[in-house]
This record gives structure tokens, sequence and C-alpha cells, in this order.
């Protein structure tokens, strides 16, 4: 479901206005007490990331990051006015995600952000890998234009 936050409103003139919205950072990462609410002044996507986020990162468990072995089974991120990619009827079984670390000038290769955790009986996800790390490891994301990992579990 769309939330009126977090999609393009029209205004009197015709021009399409970003409205005032929740910080992707929170609604990506752990979630910060520290984020308040953006409004963008473009449709760029560091815009939709508060103060707090773009100077300290985003903090995302690293069980929910996966690492792209096959680019070629790898889905694209959808233009749309939200955070996750959500899963589309009839398409392949991805859950909502977010893919990142993924555009020209990144270091490393393609990760993928789920936004929930997936447990045992969750059918695999072909050409990924998780970040091998102990239980409870964070991944700290850099807010570019995308996320770019700045500091990796150890």
């Amino acid at each position: 479901t769309r939330r009126p936050a977090q999609h393009m409103q029209a205004t009197l003139t015709g021009k399409r206005k970003l409205g005032i919205g929740k910080c992707w950072g929170q609604e990506i990462g752990i979630g910060s007490s520290a984020c308040t609410l953006t409004e963008p002044n473009s449709a760029a996507f560091r815009q939709r990331f508060c103060g707090h986020c773009l100077k300290h990162g985003v903090a995302v468990p690293a069980s929910r990051v996966l690492v792209v072995l096959d680019p070629a089974l790898s889905p694209a991120n959808h233009h749309g006015s939200g955070v996750w990619n959500e899963p589309r009827p009839g398409a392949t079984s991805w859950p909502a995600h977010r893919i990142v670390n993924q555009t020209s000038g990144c270091l490393g290769p393609k990760l993928v952000v789920l936004r929930e955790e997936r447990g045992p009986m969750d059918p695999e996800l072909p050409g990924l890998v998780g970040i091998p790390c102990a239980p409870g490891g964070i991944v700290i994301f850099r807010v570019a234009r995308t996320l770019q990992p700045a500091q990796l579990p150890a």
C-alpha cells in the first residue's frame, strides 16, 4: 500500500512535488531515534535520507544483506515511490528488497538488502549468498547515489 507521504503530489502549478516522508534510513536500517522526517528537494536517492543518516550512515543487520554472485539472476530496483521493490504477482518469488552498491563507481559486488529476515523454510534465492559474519553482525552503509558498504562485520 502506498502512503501519501511517500509518493509525489501534484501542486497548483501542475508540477509534481515530493511530499514529506519517513527517512529511508529508518525504513531500511535498524532504525534510529535520531531519524527525522525528510522533505526531498528532488527525486534523487540521497534526498530520501535525513541529515543523521547522511552523516553517520545506515546500520543494517548483516543477516538481511546478501551478495549477488550472478548478476544475470539479480533483479533491478523498480522506479517507484517507495524504498522496497515489492513482490509482484506472477514474478519470481523475490521477497521485498532493495538492490544497493549497484551504480557505476561502486566498489565490490551488488548487494541485496531484504526488508525482513529470511527463515530456514524460505526458498533459496538463486545467485545470492549471505555475508559471512558472527550472529548479530551489522553492515554500515554510507548514503551516496546508492547505499555503499562503509563497514562490513568481522
